[in-house]
């Protein structure tokens, strides 16, 4: 069985990060939880595949964390968590192939579908 991807979930509600942990989880990520922006960016690493940022998670710019994020040297994908419309999100993800934004609310099997789209299944790059 090939190693599964890690991913992280970053939103600063522990309830968000438990239910974001537990769907991926599910889905075959490795998934380590984080819940303030400086975690978020020590834990950032090559070996992180996924980032699922909420996108009022930290009461910053989702999309601007997220642009931080992909500009790092290991450019892991983010998948953002969006409230409703969100146009910065938006012209991020339509910019940048490595970003995708889910709206909500969604199913879960959304962000499992954006996740594997993003990374692949069984930890293989798409």
């Amino acid at each position: 069985m090939p190693d599964r991807p890690l991913a992280l979930a970053a939103d600063a509600a522990p309830s968000v990060n438990d239910l974001i942990s537990i769907t991926l989880t599910r889905a075959g990520f490795r998934v380590v939880a984080v819940d303030d922006p400086e975690a978020l960016a020590v834990a950032v690493t090559t070996a992180v595949r996924l980032v699922v940022l909420a996108a009022t998670g930290f009461g910053e710019s989702a999309a601007e964390f997220a642009a931080a994020i992909r500009g790092r040297a290991a450019r892991p994908a983010v998948v953002l968590l969006a409230n409703g419309e969100d146009p910065a999100a938006d012209d991020l993800a339509a910019a940048d192939p490595g970003v995708l934004v889910v709206h909500k609310p969604f199913r879960l099997t959304e962000l499992v579908h954006a996740a594997r789209q993003l990374v692949g299944s069984g930890g293989s790059p798409t």
